[in-house]
C-alpha cells in the first residue's frame, strides 16, 4: 500500500471488511481459502441456499415476508429453521437479516 505497511484486521462480518479492507482473505481452520477485494469475494458467492436457526417464538409469516424478497426462489421452514434457495446469494441474505431485524427475530444458526 501508500505507506507501505499492511495490517490484519480480523472479523466475521463481511461488512466491516468491505468498509476497511482492500484485500480479505478467508482462512478455514488453519487453510487459506480464498483471497481477493471484497467485491470480487461477494459476487463468487452467487446463488444457493440459506439456511437459518430462528430463535423461539418467531412469527409464522417470516417465511412468507421471506419469499416475497426479489432474489429468493422459495422459502420453507421446517423445525425452527428457515431454508431459502437463491440465485443472489448476498442480497437475499441482506433481504434476510433486514427482515429478522425489523421483526426482532433472534437467529441461532447460518449456514451459506
Amino acid at each position: 500500500n501508500r505507506a507501505g505497511m499492511s495490517v490484519i484486521y480480523t472479523t466475521h462480518y463481511m461488512e466491516e471488511a468491505q468498509r476497511l479492507c482492500h484485500r480479505v482473505a478467508i482462512v478455514d481452520t488453519g487453510e487459506l481459502i480464498a483471497l481477493d477485494t471484497p467485491t470480487a469475494l461477494i459476487r463468487s458467492l452467487g446463488g444457493g441456499i440459506i439456511v437459518i436457526g430462528l430463535a423461539e417464538g418467531y412469527p409464522d409469516e417470516i417465511v412468507d415476508h421471506v419469499a416475497q424478497l426479489p432474489t429468493v426462489k422459495a422459502a420453507t421452514r421446517t423445525d425452527g429453521e428457515l431454508k431459502v434457495e437463491t440465485h443472489r446469494l448476498q442480497e437475499a441474505l441482506m433481504g434476510i437479516l433486514d427482515i429478522t431485524n425489523q421483526q426482532d427475530i433472534g437467529i441461532t444458526s447460518l449456514e451459506l
